[in-house]
């Protein structure tokens, strides 16, 4: 059973790898493909339980890390997208106090913003003089309301309709 679920997040990483590789050809996709890779996280937190997400996480953060010719769409996976699943399910099963949940993930999404911004500033692109750093915090604070109802409206999709006709828990037994 081991050798299945680590087969499968080889596949899954693999998969992941691929797809920031493929965003990160073009500015547009690079943050869509980020995005869209955690979805793959979210599989393994629904279908493999611990520790098979974290594994996924890193081995897919840390190939796309050497394998990007762009490195923020990695430092977009490796510091939100990818690890932000694994949060998500974690805070929405610990805290049931609305007010305090979406405090909790705007404080955190927040906090990672603005490392992206430092790392991006000083190390990625040094030459680059303003990043309009309240435009963007005002517009990803928006985006990430809207990337967190996506994906919950996704995993409910997965939940309620994929996963039964999909019978992915018979294979990893």
């Amino acid at each position: 059973m081991k050798t299945k679920k680590l087969a499968l997040c080889a596949m899954l990483s693999a998969l992941g790898c691929t797809l920031l590789l493929v965003g990160s050809f073009s500015d547009l996709f690079d943050l869509t493909f980020a995005c869209s890779v955690s979805f793959i996280v979210v599989f393994t937190v629904i279908e493999l339980k611990r520790p098979y997400p974290l594994l996924v996480y890193f081995v897919t953060g840390t190939i796309s890390i050497f394998i990007l010719p762009v490195k923020f769409a990695a430092l977009v996976y490796l510091l939100f997208s990818g690890i932000y699943p694994i949060i998500k399910g974690a805070l929405e099963t610990r805290l049931h106090n609305m007010f305090l949940l979406w405090f909790v993930k705007l404080l955190y999404f927040n906090a990672v913003l603005t490392a992206i911004i430092v790392i991006a500033k000083y190390i990625l692109l040094p030459t680059e003089q303003d990043l309009m750093p309240v435009f963007l915090y005002v517009m990803g604070n928006l985006t990430f309301v809207l990337f967190d109802y996506a994906l919950t409206k996704l995993i409910s999709l997965y939940l309620f309709k994929l996963r039964a006709k999909l019978r992915i828990g018979r294979l990893l037994k």
